[in-house]
């Protein structure tokens, strides 16, 4: 399998269908693994419905409320895709977007960058972001500017093995997980390549996935 996209969910009855549907399409070489942290809303409910409807697509795990990191790694531990998308569930992927990262991942990197879009509660863009400003084929010795990016974990796709073969975890209950962990998959990162295509939407909303409600 060529890509698993992880989704972490906790309490977003209202924009998990969005989410879902963004990441569904008819065919292609992938899976998608909703992680319930807990939730005590109806987004349990409404992943195991889309889960009825796509069998052979979607898979949902349910756990205790462990946080967005400890979501994270519990997708991760069930991935099968040689890489790894992190969609967090109050955000969606760009019309297309799965296609195009599929097609991409045939070829041979450690991390792909790719842009997004920020956007409010009524769909309107917000502010368009760059995945990286390098082009191109690069690593992190040859351009150390790359921590001084942004390491959001929803903004690139991973090869699956650089967790597990470096010993690459998520932390559970830590505020800015992803300050904690995707520099480090840099430093073990053969390969990295940019794509610029805006491929995510992030949603901005008071008390989202991205501001820590799990990090309580």
């Amino acid at each position: 399998m060529k890509l698993s996209i992880i989704i972490p969910v906790y309490n977003v009855e209202k924009y998990l269908r969005k989410c879902l549907d963004s990441a569904v399409r008819p065919d292609g070489d992938y899976e998608l693994i909703v992680v319930n942290d807990g939730s005590t809303d109806a987004s349990p409910a409404i992943a195991e419905e889309y889960a009825q409807k796509h069998p052979e697509l979607i898979r949902v795990i349910s756990t205790p409320n462990g946080g967005l990191g400890h979501a994270r790694s519990t997708g991760l531990s069930a991935a099968r895709g040689e890489y790894v998308l992190f969609l967090d569930s109050d955000d969606s992927l760009a019309d297309g977007a799965v296609g195009e990262m599929l097609e991409t991942a045939r070829a041979d990197f450690d991390i792909c960058f790719f842009d997004f879009i920020s956007v409010d509660e009524a769909g309107r863009q917000l502010k368009y972001t760059r995945g990286c400003e390098k082009e191109g084929e690069f690593t992190l010795a040859a351009y150390p500017e790359l921590l001084f990016r942004p390491p959001n974990a929803c903004t690139k796709l991973f090869r699956r093995s650089l967790f597990a073969d470096n010993g690459v975890a998520f932390p559970d209950r830590l505020w800015f997980e992803d300050l904690a962990t995707i520099p480090m998959l840099y430093i073990h990162a053969r390969k990295i390549i940019s794509v610029p295509r805006p491929w995510y939407i992030y949603l901005q909303r008071p008390g989202s996935i991205t501001n820590a409600k799990n990090a309580d």
